[in-house]
Parts: C-alpha cells; structure tokens; sequence
C-alpha cells in the first residue's frame, strides 16, 4: 500500500528477460535463413553468435540441458551462484543440484512449456549459492533445439528486490503500528488521488468507516461552509507539491462538528512527481473554544477598560506594554508607537521617574503587586477642570500567573487623585 506509484521491478526485469529472449530467437532465425547458406556454415556462424551472446555479462545466463547438464555459462553467472567457470563445467555441478527442495513443479512446468514451445516464460524460483544461501531468481529458457538438450537460461537475481520488499513490509507495519496507536485521524492517498488508507480512529470519531471511494465523499463529513475553502487548498497544495496545513470542521458521530487541524506532507519521487500523501486530522474543538473564550474575555475586557475614567494597560510577562486604552491616548495624547517606543516616561515628572521605576522593576523582578504615586504630564487642550500641566495619579499594577506560578500578563491601571 505504502510503495511509490511506479511500475514494479520485476515486471521491469521479466520485460528485459523477454526481450532477450527475442532476440535470441530472432538471431537464430537470421542465421538459419541466411541466403546461400549450408548447414556447416548455418552451424558455426550460429554457435560464434551464440558464444557472443553468452559473453555479455549484462544478465547471468546458464547453456544446459533439461535434464541438468551445464554446457556453458557465463561470469554473470558464476558471480551469482559463487561457483568459478571451471566448477561449473566441471561435470559434477548441475542445475537440480543448485535448486533447492520444493520447486520440482515449478520446473517441470518449465521443462513442459519448453517441451511443447521451445520456451519457458519467465517465473521466479530460487538456486543454491556456492555458499549454501539461497539465491531468489527469475529465469526465463529458450530451447536451442526441439530436444531440450541445448537451452540457454536468461538469470536475473532478486535477492535485491526481495530485501527491499522486506524492508518495505517491515516500514509498513511500522507505520500502521504508529498510525493506529495516536489519537489523530490518519490517512494515505495515492498519486492518482485515491485515498488507500485510513486508522481505526476515523470510525471511532466519525461513526464512519471509510472506504476506497472516500475521496468523492470526504465532504459530507466537512462541515459545508468549509467544503470549498478545503478543496481550494488542496487544489494548491497538489499543484505546487507543498505540504497541507488548514484548519476547518468535521462532523462526529454524535452528528455534532468539530474542529480539526488537517497536515497533509506529499512524498516526492525520483522524478520530481507526487507518489504519496501522508496525512493527519487532529481534534482541536477544545482549543478552538479555549480560543474563542478568551477572545470574548478580551473583547469584555477591552469594552470595560475603554468605559472607565482611569488609564489602564497591560503588559507581557516582561513588561512589554501591549494595550492601552482609549483613556490612555486622551490623557496623554500619545500615539500608539510613542507609548511602545516608552514615550510614556517622558510624561512622568523628571522628579518621580526614578521612583516610579525602580517600583516597576521590582515588581518585574519578583512578581509582587506594584502600587506608586506620581506625577503625570496630560495633553494639552484635556478639560480637565485646571490648567496644571502635572496631575497627581496612583499607579497600581497586579500579575497575573501561570499555574506553574510564572507570570504571564500585568493589568494596571492609573487613577487621578489631584481634584
């Protein structure tokens, strides 16, 4: 399931084994019907282009006969089995004897198919290497003659393929051990689009069980004001190969929607195209609604804090201001990038900066409550009722803190208290 979308190896090399299977063919017909030939001449023209032909080490190749007999081979050969040449033609080394027990139907359908044909089609067995491993093949015979006492064997080696699809197997249960043991939805889709697998965590979410045909309903499980947003997206993502991150709602089991995080990452093949995606759905309801609280909070907040007669504004846990409001900029007739920039302390009295600060660095320091009295510069043309450029204020300032007892925001607020 989880193999790029390209053709098969073995169909690859049983391709190659059948073209080299015609052109022997078509070499022995060429010479046989060679104009003005006599049968010596037929003979030795065809055993040098066969000498020729069992000279190219491009793919193993064994001379034998069907009852076992080795007649000739090759290096390619030779390299496979472990045997030398000289082994190999020794007399005492045949090609039962370098088959390993139970695939005696596996040749004798071979040895028939010659018999009848004058070929064998490419099947895949396995030979004993000198060593005694075994050696996965595929072979493909061709008969030289109508007997089957003179067959060329064309040998491709697997055992390269077979470690990779092992490997494979083993990756993919790897992967299904991991994606059936989160908690997020998880799934695969082909490069022809087709979605090939989902985890058990789909059906207990959902209520529903997915199948192949998933990719022309997934939308009934979007919640349909997102159906078009999320296909746009994916549209984009599978046009500029680039991974998938969007949030949107998906409908549970209860009939109720929730809102997910889908991930989605394209596996890129050798030749630059889309052969799989890796995806995931993870339930993020919760954090959605911890988010839209907490907007509302601060939108309360922000509504309070505009009403109130008193300056008020906040800051991280390093006391970085990060709000002010309406009061503020009416009071000191500041800008927003002034009050960032700490425009705000050249409001305070040159007299009681000091004082003002090392409260609020203090308070920085250890966290505690900060309350400091001093005097603030207000804009020019405020009604205030006086015409005194500095107006007495009380500075108050509390922290508010994680549950790990870290502080992560400071309230405060400056209150007029010169009448």
């Amino acid at each position: 399931m989880l193999q790029e979308e390209r053709p098969d190896l073995k169909e690859q090399l049983q391709q190659r084994i059948v073209e080299l299977q015609e052109e022997l063919h078509s070499l022995a017909s060429d010479i046989s019907y060679a104009p003005n030939a006599n049968a010596v001449d037929v003979s030795q023209e065809y055993r040098s282009s066969l000498e020729r032909f069992l000279a190219a080490d491009s793919i193993a190749m064994l001379r034998c006969t069907i009852g076992g007999t080795v007649i000739d081979v090759n290096q390619a050969f030779t390299d496979m089995i472990g045997y030398t040449k000289e082994e190999a033609l020794s007399g005492t080394l045949d090609w039962t004897k370098m088959t390993p027990p139970g695939w005696e139907a596996a040749d004798a359908n071979a040895i028939q198919q010659i018999l009848q044909g004058g070929s064998a089609v490419p099947f895949e067995k396995e030979y004993l290497h000198k060593s005694g491993q075994k050696v996965p093949i595929m072979l493909a015979v061709s008969a030289l003659d109508s007997t089957g006492d003179d067959c060329l064997c064309l040998f491709v080696d697997l055992s390269e393929q077979k470690r990779k699809e092992a490997e494979l197997k083993l990756s993919e249960a790897q992967f299904r051990l991991l994606a059936e043991s989160i908690p997020q939805m998880v799934f695969t889709v082909a490069a022809n689009g087709v979605t090939d697998y989902f985890n058990k965590r789909w059906g207990e979410l959902t209520g529903v069980q997915p199948t192949f045909g998933f990719e022309n309903t997934w939308h009934e499980l979007c919640h349909p004001d997102d159906v078009e947003r999320v296909q746009e997206y994916w549209n984009g993502a599978k046009s500029n190969k680039t991974p998938v991150q969007i949030e949107s709602r998906y409908k549970r089991k209860d009939g109720t929607y929730a809102w997910a995080l889908q991930r989605a990452f394209p596996f890129i093949d050798e030749d630059g195209n889309i052969a799989k995606w890796f995806g995931t759905l993870t339930d993020i309801d919760e954090q959605k609604q911890a988010e839209e609280e907490i907007r509302a909070s601060e939108i309360r907040f922000r509504t309070l804090a505009d009403a109130i007669p008193q300056i008020v504004w906040t800051a991280d846990g390093d006391g970085r201001i990060d709000f002010f409001n309406h009061r503020w900029f009416e009071y000191t007739g500041l800008s927003i990038q002034q009050s960032r920039d700490d425009g705000w302390k050249l409001l305070i009295h040159p007299d009681d900066l000091p004082a003002y600060m090392k409260e609020w660095e203090n308070a920085l320091k250890t966290g505690d409550t900060y309350e400091v009295n001093f005097r603030l510069r207000r804009a020019v043309g405020i009604k205030n009722g006086s015409d005194k450029a500095y107006r007495r204020h009380l500075g108050r300032a509390v922290a508010l803190r994680a549950r790990n007892g870290q502080v992560i925001k400071w309230f405060a607020t400056w209150t007029e208290i010169e009448h």
